[in-house]
């Protein structure tokens, strides 16, 4: 008996019933994995002209939190390969200081800082400057309502501080 081999490829089916078939080659595409995070990977293709870096994410189908399980995932396969400062969300290890339209404010409980996000509209019919103002007032709001735990998150990094 043969065994058999497994093709990937395209297959077109046609209104008359014909098939046709064209395969890509033959296996599973060449891959390096890099890192791995539960059933989550991140790894680099080696087998094509353009090598690419893929982040293969997976939650549960039923998770009621599943986009910030992935936005999780992601950055646990991804830290430590390039730039993620940019990432503007909360992790779900963090401590939520302050969230309100257009200002979020968070402990970030890995790095021992504080993250802001803060989004401005753009409204004709209010200047800028005064949208600024306004948040800028409520990030200081959200720190004296905050102060209690900014001071032990602070005397807690100096007892485990070796600086």
């Amino acid at each position: 008996m043969m065994t058999p081999k497994k093709v990937r490829g395209t297959a077109t089916i046609y209104a008359d019933g014909d098939i046709d078939f064209r395969a890509y080659g033959e296996g599973t595409p060449a891959k390096k994995i890099l890192k791995r995070s539960g059933n989550s990977q991140l790894y680099e293709t080696t087998g094509e002209k353009s090598p690419k870096l893929v982040a293969h994410l997976m939650v549960g189908r039923n998770d009621p939190a599943a986009l910030t399980q992935l936005q999780q995932r992601l950055d646990e396969v991804t830290s430590g390969y390039g730039n993620t400062e940019d990432v503007q969300e909360p992790l779900k290890s963090d401590t939520l200081l302050w969230d309100e339209k257009g200002l979020r404010v968070w402990f970030r409980k890995k790095t021992q800082d504080i993250a802001v996000s803060l989004t401005l509209p753009v409204d004709y019919e209010k200047p800028i400057q005064e949208m600024a103002l306004k948040s800028l007032t409520k990030l200081f709001q959200c720190f004296t309502i905050n102060r209690q735990f900014l001071v032990r998150a602070v005397h807690a990094r100096k007892t485990t501080s070796s600086d």
